[in-house]
């Protein structure tokens, strides 16, 4: 459960994927865990042909990843922190990321990971220390820094959402679309709701 992902194009021609906690909650705390966290890999060096060999994290990191310097996985990892960010979706303009991650007990949210804005920062999105904007959980002896808060969240006691899946941050076409006052809303939505909200 919760380990699988999405993966989308960004931009900038590199690969993001979301990755869920694996059911390990305080290994989302850690960007060298591989689990809970979103991934920006160069994959333009593959070989065309299949390989039953993994490629080496060198050959993946895009070079300015916000921990490029290191040695292990954590090289490609841009964000942490995250539970079950099954859906993402890659804004076409900016290349931000907006990740809908589907919590456990009390709140549903939606997190954006910033691109094209100078450096790519290193962002942990909290969970399990905080769900939404809630203290949820402790990790013992694993530090926590400064959180980077939800762009929405929505509380299950006040709602029928329960599996939020984060949709498109929206840009008109050159001729029609929605009109000027939905340029640059991100469509949310959720797998039990029905409901699509626009932010």
């Amino acid at each position: 459960a919760h380990n699988g992902g999405s993966l989308r194009f960004g931009p900038d021609g590199k690969l993001y994927a979301s990755v869920g906690d694996d059911v390990d909650g305080c290994g989302a705390r850690s960007p060298s865990s591989g689990v809970g966290c979103l991934l920006r890999l160069d994959v333009g060096g593959l070989p065309p042909t299949p390989s039953l060999v993994a490629p080496s994290y060198a050959l993946l990191d895009p070079g300015d990843n916000p921990l490029s310097s290191a040695t292990d996985l954590s090289r490609l990892v841009v964000a942490h922190g995250l539970r079950n960010p099954f859906r993402i979706e890659v804004d076409p303009a900016t290349g931000s990321v907006y990740l809908g991650d589907v919590g456990e007990a009390t709140c549903e949210e939606v997190s954006e990971y910033p691109v094209g804005q100078g450096p790519l920062p290193l962002l942990d999105f909290g969970w399990p220390i905080r769900e939404g904007s809630q203290p949820f959980s402790t990790c013992p002896g694993l530090p926590t820094g400064a959180l980077t808060e939800p762009i929405f969240a929505i509380d299950h006691a006040a709602s029928s959402w329960r599996s939020i899946v984060a949709g498109p941050r929206y840009r008109n076409p050159a001729t029609g679309g929605f009109g000027a006052e939905y340029e640059g809303d991100v469509f949310v939505t959720d797998v039990y709701s029905g409901d699509i909200r626009r932010l």
